[in-house]
């Protein structure tokens, strides 16, 4: 007997050893299977109809065999199972058809978006939105809801008989539900969405949307006069994936109550979607108006900085200043902006450390210091030139297991140091100049020498100067490491760049190493990453660094000089070339 037979006669044996007792024309059996998020074990549950002298049974509980859960081991993503039953003959179905098992496709799920359609059609009311809200866990699982009544964003007391029945006696209904809402990914709020004669909306709901329900369902339950002031506390949990603790206090007609009401599973999405990096939210409901304030500030949404700690910081003290700004702790960045910002020559000088990068780093040239963000400064960019995963070495630069973001920041970082320091636009145009004027490399190369002593000792001074404001703190420490680096390899491995639109400051980066590796051989090795383009300058370095692309694709500029150059390059593990420029000419 072969595999194929051997797990289906086990199923058919199954049903009807189960049916013997039953009296039926046809049985209809419908299994679903889910897995426990907290377990990681295979959930399953089965249904029936009898069906006798073609009247269907109201929904009976069926055995939920064994042999269905080797069925749905054996397929990926199988999470229906329908049984059709007349007398000893069964056919199996399922939400999708295999010739392993010998089952088909379940009619319903051809097109499933219809078919709810159609179901539910009959029992919506015009000029109403009926929705369902669905919250999925780290498996994409969640529980079945009823669809309460909207109109115009606002909550109806009314309830549908008819849907609500839809909902919990029509196990095809429930079970396309269950293979449609999870398609929109896990750990997310998920809407379906029916309205009269109109397609079914199934939609995941962002964080704006989150933070207006909380408001919407308070309402609905408390109506229009009252406040709300409630403290959530997040904390990881050992089953769950974190656990919420609510107090509150809620004020009804004047009366002054413990709040017993709380939107947990929208604060858990809530959660989820602020990437987990909340520890404590205040929610505040007062005159209509939702206010939320978390340990971290999210602007985008409305949501403001929690402030706990009474930081007294004087405007005149610069050195307490940068300490607050480069800790990455918001609070204290708030503080220390607001001292500074008492003082006009505090304000001055500590735009001219910070600005540049905040603005690179928001990509917003109108950029104030209150812009200013704790991911800006985060752990990444204050180990640039300490720590194990340093990018700064006294002879190389390393970027090792970079994702765009923490790239960027180095970048951003360089390069707005740079631009503080030398003007970067005339010495482009003075380098451009020595190629320009003369026909052979050996002409150009005194010229070329002479012009990079200039800036690179410019540069080494206006990062020493720099440093000595806060000097103990990483960027200053960072400033020195730039000062003093003699650089003789680099190395990018594994790491991604962002392209041109989002680095403002590539080329001011580029003219760094183009300044720092004057006169020096270098061979720069590229492992399975995405690179940033070279920019034009690459073709002014002498000499022109060879380059090792190894799984990475080459990214080339265009090269518009009119003398030839020997530029050295190697694919994968093959041997060194010669790059043939003629491909880079404009």
């Amino acid at each position: 007997m072969t595999d194929v037979s051997k797990y289906f006669e086990a199923t058919k044996k199954s049903i009807l050893t189960e049916l013997a007792s039953e009296d039926y024309d046809e049985v209809e059996i419908i299994v679903r299977c889910s897995t426990d998020n907290n377990k990681g074990r295979t959930k399953i549950k089965a249904n029936k109809y009898l069906i006798v002298n073609g009247e269907k049974s109201k929904v009976l509980k069926a055995i939920n065999h064994n042999a269905y859960r080797e069925l749905f081991a054996r397929h990926h993503g199988l999470k229906v199972l329908q049984f059709k039953v007349s007398g000893e003959n069964i056919e199996a179905f399922g939400n999708y058809p295999s010739s392993r098992d010998n089952y088909g496709m379940i009619e319903e799920f051809n097109d499933p978006e219809a078919f709810l359609e159609q179901q539910a059609n009959m029992y919506l009311d015009a000029g109403i939105d009926y929705i369902a809200t669905f919250y999925l866990d780290r498996l994409s699982n969640f529980n079945i809801n009823p669809f309460g009544a909207y109109q115009k964003g606002k909550r109806l007391e009314v309830r549908h008989a008819g849907l609500d029945m839809l909902v919990r006696s029509n196990l095809m209904f429930l079970a396309v539900l269950q293979c449609v809402v999870p398609k929109i990914g896990s750990e997310s709020k998920v809407k379906v969405i029916l309205r009269k004669d109109k397609p079914i909306e199934i939609i995941c709901v962002d964080i704006k949307t989150i933070i207006n329900d909380i408001l919407v369902d308070y309402n609905f339950y408390y109506g229009e006069k009252y406040e709300i002031d409630c403290n959530v506390s997040y904390r990881e949990g050992s089953y769950k994936p974190v656990n919420l603790i609510f107090n509150g206090e809620l004020t009804l007609n004047g009366e002054k109550k413990e709040l017993e009401r709380f939107p947990k599973e929208d604060l858990t999405i809530l959660y989820s979607s602020l990437e987990q990096k909340v520890d404590q939210l205040r929610l505040t409901i007062k005159n209509g108006k939702l206010s939320i304030a978390s340990n971290i500030s999210f602007p985008a949404y409305n949501i403001e900085l929690l402030r706990t700690n009474n930081y007294n910081v004087a405007a005149d003290n610069l050195h307490k200043i940068c300490e607050f700004i480069e800790s990455g702790n918001e609070e204290k960045m708030l503080a220390a902006v607001e001292a500074a910002c008492q003082l006009e020559t505090s304000k001055n000088r500590i735009e001219a450390r910070y600005l540049n990068y905040i603005k690179a780093q928001s990509l917003n040239k109108g950029a104030t210091l209150f812009d200013i963000r704790p991911e800006m400064f985060d752990k990444n960019i204050q180990n640039i030139c300490s720590g194990r995963f340093a990018i700064l070495h006294d002879e190389s630069i390393h970027f090792g297991m970079k994702n765009e973001e923490e790239t960027k920041q180095i970048i951003d970082f360089i390069g707005a140091n740079v631009d503080q320091n030398i003007n970067v636009s005339q010495f482009i145009k003075s380098i451009e100049g020595v190629f320009s004027a003369h026909d052979h490399i050996n002409e150009s190369m005194k010229s070329l020498v002479a012009t990079h002593h200039i800036y690179r000792q410019q540069l080494a001074q206006g990062f020493k100067e720099e440093a000595k404001l806060h000097p103990n703190g990483w960027w200053s420490e960072a400033c020195i490491a730039l000062s003093n680096i003699k650089m003789n390899t680099m190395t990018i491995d594994s790491t991604r760049f962002y392209r041109e639109e989002k680095l403002p400051y590539l080329v001011e980066y580029m003219s760094f190493l183009l300044i720092i590796l004057s006169g020096e051989k270098v061979h720069i090795d590229i492992y399975n990453s995405q690179m940033h383009e070279l920019t034009t300058l690459y073709w002014m370095f002498r000499p022109v660094p060879s380059i090792t692309w190894f799984q990475t694709r080459p990214t080339y500029s265009n090269y518009k000089f009119a003398h030839e150059l020997s530029v050295k390059y190697r694919i994968n593990n093959g041997d060194l070339e010669k790059l043939d420029i003629s491909k880079y000419r404009n």
